[in-house]
């Protein structure tokens, strides 16, 4: 999980879904979906050639209130500003009122994965694991950031296979899925299931979880580089605070070949924020509305993850500012190119919407662009 420039707000961690991601250990976890194997005090992440995904939805949507969990250091809740040692016992309490005087964890978005599994072969007690982010913040600690937090970052955990709850489900330490050298082991929740060949299944996971805070948009990490957002033009980018949105798909990595037939995912937005300021990272969408941006990934395993970064709306609001629209051609241009070219969709709404406000080199653009009226066309 990125910990770079983060204000003292909480995150929640989004990789772990069992829809595009779910992995399988010879016993299991991940961040999202994975196979593990393990009896040691951390699992692994393995291949599994028996059980294939065929299709997976993906629904990410804003939470319309933020709501807030209370975080507890060796059962003492956390007051901003408290040192916290690395050998403090961290967890999380249950839903209470939003206060600045205390650490606490955000929720404002739920992930809603759906998966169609084909068993190519019988699987029993199969150990699958979800990995997710741990609770953070920028601690007033000698070291700075702990690493060694158990306390998840995500709340309303649940998971089902055709519909039913699985129960129990357990916190484990997982070996990261990322292979990049000095990745730290990962925490997340695992379960035990059973599947007969010829039989269809339904895998769900569903929970709640919030987004990294960056106190700028930093290239390389809110935005790609020589993808300037549109909108530099018009704020200062170093005094723009950011939020970005993560969801882990490689997991899915770890599933039976063949890739599954489609990957869906639908992010709808939060209404304060205009769609032109939401910044794709390496995972671009294939249609964008007003209301959601949409990704299809067709017989291919991930190569990216999901990676959405947007400006805070807290600050606007404690700045009472306002978003500016996309003015100009050049800022239409810039727009697309973050997009991910021209053969992004754009929805009809967007294009009314922008029309309001824009130029005359936009406006004529805008009267032959060819729009459409949504994104299942």
């Amino acid at each position: 999980m990125e910990i770079l420039n983060k204000t003292n707000r909480m995150k929640i961690s989004r990789r772990n879904i069992f829809a595009g991601a779910m992995i399988i250990f010879s016993n299991v976890t991940m961040a999202n979906d994975g196979f593990y194997q393990g009896s040691g005090s951390t699992l692994t992440i393995t291949k599994n050639s028996h059980l294939r995904v065929r299709e997976e939805k993906l629904l990410i949507a804003p939470i319309i209130s933020s709501e807030c969990y209370s975080v507890y250091a060796n059962g003492k809740i956390i007051k901003n500003g408290a040192i916290i040692t690395e050998s403090a016992r961290i967890t999380l309490g249950s839903r209470t009122k939003c206060h600045s005087s205390f650490e606490q964890l955000y929720a404002e978005w739920h992930a809603k994965a759906d998966y169609q599994i084909d068993v190519l072969q019988s699987q029993q007690n199969v150990l699958i694991g979800f990995p997710v982010e741990t609770w953070d913040r920028e601690y007033n600690a000698a070291d700075g950031d702990l690493y060694s937090v158990d306390a998840p970052g995500v709340v309303n955990f649940r998971t089902y296979i055709n519909d039913e709850e699985v129960k129990p489900l357990e916190l484990k330490k997982l070996k990261s899925h990322n292979v990049k050298a000095g990745s730290r082991d990962e925490l997340g929740y695992t379960w035990l299931g059973s599947f007969d060949a010829g039989k269809p299944y339904h895998l769900r996971t569903e929970y709640d979880f919030g987004a990294d805070n960056s106190n700028a948009f930093y290239g390389g990490s809110e935005y790609l580089a020589g993808e300037t957002p549109w909108f530099f033009e018009v704020v200062d980018p170093g005094q723009f605070p950011a939020n970005k949105l993560k969801y882990y798909l490689s997991p899915i990595n770890s599933w039976a070949s063949p890739p599954p037939d489609q990957i869906r995912i639908e992010v709808q937005l939060p209404l304060e924020i205009p769609v032109t300021y939401f910044v794709p990272l390496d995972l671009k969408p294939v249609c964008v509305t007003n209301k959601a941006l949409h990704y299809l990934l067709k017989n291919q395993f991930p190569a990216h993850e999901l990676l959405l970064s947007m400006p805070s709306t807290g600050w606007m609001k404690l700045k009472k500012a306002r978003f500016k629209p996309l003015h100009t051609l050049t800022q239409w241009n810039q727009w697309q190119k973050t997009l991910g070219g021209e053969t992004v969709k754009i929805g009809c709404d967007v294009i009314e919407d922008l029309k309001k406000s824009a130029a005359p080199d936009l406006q004529a653009h805008m009267s032959a662009y060819q729009c459409v009226v949504s994104c299942s066309e």
